[in-house]
């Protein structure tokens, strides 16, 4: 037992550094609703709407927007708030069911709904991107486009100097701090009539995180049993 005790205390540290280690390629991320418009929408964006953020190389970030909206909504609007970001290198879409233009503006032209936060959503000059006059049929839909779910992916160089490790400190840190990010959808043609705004929430767990945890606490209680 001398020596598996270490082996087993060594093999919970390592569980336990893998949970407080960062993804290094991939984050996900989920939306809160900010306009409130109708609760059923709302909910519905907040459960199927994600982006997901990953490292495109030296100097570049990739977000990744889908939707799997149970009320036949659409993205049309994305906005970027500040953060690492120098600007759009690309914009990358599944198909000709999705166009989304960088044209340096969008309508309307800032996150509606995001003047109300604190600190109120400004929209950077020339982060963001739109369909055009807010055309539903060529945002992100819950729909499969060349038999995979429809996607638009927006590619941005980084400030020279940042990381996509800055990137994600700037989306998970606090607000107001001046290097911030936050990313604004606005999404339209939900079955109830309406459209509403959300703004990126905290990140989602990766899906072992909760299995490391029950395995670092079951060889906490192997250790104590063995103790006794």
């Amino acid at each position: 037992m001398t020596r598996l005790r270490p082996l087993l205390t060594a093999g919970l540290l390592s569980a336990l550094g893998l949970l407080a280690t960062p993804a290094a390629h991939a984050a996900p991320y989920s939306f809160n609703c900010i306009t409130g418009g109708n609760a059923q929408s709302c909910t519905d964006g907040q459960a199927h709407l994600d982006m997901e953020v990953t490292s495109a190389g030296a100097g570049l970030v990739d977000f990744t927007f889908h939707n799997l909206s149970a009320l036949g909504s659409s993205i049309t609007e994305i906005y970027f708030d500040d953060g690492t970001l120098l600007g759009i290198a690309s914009v990358i879409d599944s198909g000709n069911g999705v166009t989304f233009s960088q044209i340096g503006s969008a309508t309307p032209g800032n996150l509606p709904g995001g003047n109300k936060l604190s600190p109120a959503f400004v929209a950077t000059q020339g982060f963001m991107v739109d369909t055009g006059s807010g055309s539903t049929t060529k945002g992100v839909e819950n729909k499969l486009e060349g038999g995979a779910l429809e996607f638009v992916t927006i590619r941005f160089n980084l400030i020279n100097g940042k990381t996509f490790a800055d990137t994600l400190a700037a989306l998970n840190g606090p607000l107001g701090d001046g290097n911030d990010l936050r990313v604004g959808l606005h999404v339209r043609s939900f079955s109830t009539g309406n459209s509403e705004s959300f703004v990126n929430a905290a990140p989602v767990p990766e899906p072992d995180s909760a299995w490391l945890v029950l395995a670092a606490l079951g060889v906490t209680s192997l250790l104590q049993t063995r103790r006794r």
